[in-house]
């Protein structure tokens, strides 16, 4: 990489916990498998009481290799607990472990927690009985939240949520009194603290920056919600077909956990240590759709293509200023989502030849904020090894869009990646890395 400027960021560690595994090159080899963590909820489940027939949990909890040794586990969230063994992978991946130890006061460390990760059975009564069903839009009516919802309310939901944050928890694992912050976020919005620990390393801050994202969606309080609030129950037969995204015939998201820890480092000081460097931070870009039916999604894709310009420095006159290698998209196997995202992509890009399209919610199901970071994780090692894997249940409407996408793995030069998040509250997101 030439003409280096003094404070760029590079990703030097991975951590994963996902329905596909908690090693990455086992989340790679069954997401080139096609193979999915959706599966049939049963009674031993958290969330078996909601009535949701599929969800895509993890499901490997006793091989974490320190979660049965904390003195304070039981004081944590599951959440929380996914995103400290994920930080345990991604410093033994970037091989920091004893930088952390000695400097601990030079790390950053931000995080961003899903907002239905918090410990929602003790909010939910409140926004249930709120719920105005004669409406038809199953909106949170204020005015019914005030007279009844509020009565509900249990005292202990912000004391107990304040005390359950990934960064504080990690922070004391580890000894690391840098800065520090946490974000609650919805989907879409997963790419928040990868951009916040980007920023503190451009501002010359700090060297290293951990950054990640967790969620866990499966209770059977935030199930409840989610299903009664957006309705989005699917028509699946199975695991395997649960998640169809950009089809005419099936439209249904089913919900999961997990959790990924990026390190960034200052180029430099990555170049000098001979770390292993998976792609530089070259852009991010986030904004809303202007739709004032909020939930319902924007199939004419403006938020998702001024999202995509903006991280693209794209101009009006001039769409094929940046063409990535790889797009992947956010499928998110909801019609006027899926609509929107295609509207957007082929507008943009215009069928531009040589982009590869690649999308994953088949694979691991909507997980909120984790998925936007976990897709872009697949991607990233696309770019390493130089590999398009393959993609999962495509429906009809993007096979006739003459995308460059199949359901089998193949080698491509891939250079940079674009990853696309949408949230089910009209958040959009772009983050664009390049190859070193």
């Amino acid at each position: 990489m030439n003409n280096q400027s003094e404070y760029e960021a590079v990703i030097s560690g991975i951590g994963i916990v996902s329905p596909l595994g908690s090693d990455k090159q086992m989340v790679w080899e069954n997401i080139c498998r096609k193979k999915t963590g959706i599966r049939k909820a049963v009674h031993d489940d958290l969330c078996f009481n909601s009535g949701v027939p599929f969800i895509s949990p993890v499901d490997y909890m006793h091989e974490f290799k320190k979660l049965n040794n904390r003195k304070n586990k039981r004081f944590m969230r599951r959440n929380v607990l996914f995103f400290l063994e994920a930080l345990n992978l991604a410093i033994e991946d970037a091989k920091i472990g004893k930088q952390v130890a000695d400097n601990h006061q030079d790390i950053a460390i931000i995080t961003t927690c899903g907002d239905a990760g918090t410990d929602f059975r003790l909010f939910l009564p409140s926004v249930l009985r709120s719920i105005d069903e004669k409406s038809g839009t199953r909106e949170v009516n204020m005015k019914i939240f005030g007279s009844r919802g509020l009565a509900l309310l249990d005292p202990y939901f912000l004391i107990y949520d304040l005390l359950n944050s990934a960064n504080c928890f990690a922070a004391i694992e580890h000894g690391i009194n840098g800065d520090s912050n946490n974000f609650i976020m919805s989907g879409g919005a997963g790419f928040h603290s990868v951009k916040a620990g980007w920023e503190v390393i451009k501002s010359g801050k700090t060297k290293i920056a951990i950054t990640g994202v967790t969620e866990s969606l499966l209770n059977s309080a935030e199930m409840q919600y989610l299903y009664r609030r957006f309705g989005y129950p699917g028509k699946a037969v199975n695991g395997d077909n649960a998640i169809i995204p950009y089809s005419d015939e099936k439209e249904g998201l089913f919900f999961g956990e997990g959790a990924v820890v990026l390190i960034l480092e200052e180029y430099n000081h990555a170049k000098n240590r001979g770390a292993h460097v998976y792609g530089k931070i070259h852009s991010y870009a986030t904004c809303v759709d202007l739709n004032p039916e909020l939930f319902s999604g924007d199939a004419g894709g403006e938020g998702v293509m001024r999202c995509l310009k903006k991280c693209l420095d794209m101009h009006e006159d001039d769409k094929k200023n940046v063409t990535p290698s790889l797009v992947i998209t956010a499928g998110m196997a909801l019609k006027n989502e899926d609509d929107g995202e295609l509207h957007a992509l082929k507008h943009l890009f215009h069928d531009t030849p040589g982009i590869h399209y690649a999308t994953f919610k088949p694979n691991f199901g909507y997980i909120g904020p984790v998925s936007d970071v976990l897709e872009f994780v697949i991607g990233l090692l696309a770019m390493k090894k130089e590999q398009v894997p393959p993609v999962k249940n495509l429906g009809n409407k993007a096979r006739g869009m003459n995308f460059n996408v199949s359901d089998k793995e193949y080698t491509a030069s891939i250079n940079d990646v674009l990853s696309l998040a949408k949230g089910l509250g009209g958040i959009n997101s772009a983050l664009f890395v390049r190859k070193i």
